[in-house]
């Protein structure tokens, strides 16, 4: 949903009813022409309320500003500066000789829910260790820049499913493990692991249930990350992994509907632009980008994504303690 002429510096709390009405409306947000410091970006996720109070210093998954792709600002550590430039930037919000390099494949990065391989170890109730229920990503600097975000709303790939593919989903598992890609469903493809690498060779560090009900509307959404699938079970037998081809064939099976228009809204960012989505919700991907000018092109991109509070993700924190108890009773 594109929302004009609307300053969001000038929202205050009084006003956070009205966007959390919004976001679990529309899952993704828009607001252009913004001109925004890192606090303000900070402020706007935080309106929503739905982050965690303890989390105060450092961004979500990311909490140093060394990686050659990507930086968190020094005085607002919340907030991550990603894309691309030309060069090295001699100065940016308190960080000096900065050269930002694409962090994503285009050719090979699939729909996702952001912090999923992350996270997955819930350890008590109140835990710092929560993915995010938002993320946001505000345009600072756009030159020549012909790149597009995809986003679908993991309802209608909900919604569209056969009713036995509803109720496979509904008992499914996703097991992930970063860094190494699993699948990758874009364009179409359905891609699997290099014929080299076997699928015993790695255990999954999070996992998470595939339907996810979302805590206010109480809808059912898709919740997936494509390129760090590792495998999937069922809830009963989360231990027992069913096949990769079985995994892969299902997942795109219930993707490959939405995931293309007119299902899918695909932003093309200018600068100042502003955009929120829910995480629980909304699948984003980078599309494949070709162009003769990419090296000329040039973004300056800022990212928040706070961890959520447990309250709206308390479904996947069951799912966890579950599959830990069915481990322990092996």
């Amino acid at each position: 949903m594109r929302i004009n002429s609307v300053d969001i510096r000038q929202l205050t709390p009084s006003d956070t009813p009205l966007l959390q009405h919004l976001i679990a409306k529309h899952a993704v947000l828009y607001f252009s022409n913004q001109q925004l410091t890192p606090q303000d970006e900070l402020h706007m996720n935080q309106l929503f309320d739905y982050h965690s109070a303890q989390q105060h210093t450092h961004s979500f998954g990311f909490s140093e500003s060394t990686h050659k792709k990507q930086y968190t600002v020094p005085y607002c550590e919340q907030v991550q500066v990603m894309g691309k430039t030309n060069g090295i930037l001699p100065f940016h919000e308190g960080l000096t000789n900065v050269r930002l390099e694409e962090s994503l494949t285009y050719e090979n990065e699939g729909f996702h829910s952001d912090g999923i391989h992350d996270v997955g170890d819930f350890k008590t109730a109140v835990t710092q260790d929560e993915f995010p229920i938002l993320t946001s990503l505000y345009a600072r600097h756009i030159r020549q820049y012909d790149g597009q975000t995809y986003f679908a709303d993991s309802r209608k790939a909900y919604h569209w499913l056969t009713d036995d593919m509803k109720k496979k989903a509904e008992h499914l598992l996703v097991h992930y493990r970063s860094p190494i890609n699993g699948v990758l469903l874009n364009d179409g493809i359905c891609q699997t692991l290099p014929h080299h690498v076997s699928l015993d060779t790695y255990t999954a560090n999070t996992v998470h249930p595939l339907v996810r009900t979302h805590h206010e509307t109480r809808d059912k959404a898709i919740f997936l990350n494509c390129a760090h699938m590792l495998y999937t079970s069922y809830k009963n037998e989360p231990h027992k992994k069913l096949s990769f081809d079985e995994s892969t064939h299902f997942l795109y099976a219930l993707l490959h509907k939405v995931c293309h228009e007119p299902y899918v809204y695909a932003h093309t960012w200018n600068t100042g632009d502003f955009v929120i989505w829910d995480n629980r919700i909304c699948l984003h991907s980078a599309p494949k980008t070709h162009t003769s000018n990419m090296k000329n092109q040039e973004r300056i991109m800022h990212r928040v994504r706070l961890t959520g509070a447990s309250t709206f993700n308390a479904d996947c924190a069951d799912t966890w303690q579950a599959f830990k108890g069915g481990l322990a009773r092996l």
